[in-house]
């Protein structure tokens, strides 16, 4: 389980870190292609969950995203914690 791990290269408390400008967006992307690439050495042996602000546009990265926190077109979200197991 990785936290954040791309946080020290967006500002501080990013809302939406795809729409930063200066983000390093070059270290992220090797970043997760080097997750993306040891995943696939693994063949399906190792689990990489990461929860973070980057959500990069490249195929590869979207088609690894199981759920994304941030509201849809329409305004829906999900959430890691479901909202019907709150008060």
């Amino acid at each position: 389980m990785l936290d954040q791990p791309t946080q020290a290269f967006f500002p501080e408390k990013p809302r939406d870190a795809s729409k930063v400008q200066d983000a390093d967006w070059a270290t992220v992307t090797a970043y997760f292609t080097l997750l993306d690439e040891v995943a696939r050495l693994n063949e399906g042996n190792l689990q990489i969950i990461v929860s973070d602000h980057a959500n990069l546009p490249e195929p590869w990265f979207q088609n690894a995203v199981i759920a994304n926190w941030r509201p849809d077109d329409e305004g829906n979200r999900n959430a890691l914690i479901p909202f019907d197991w709150t008060p």
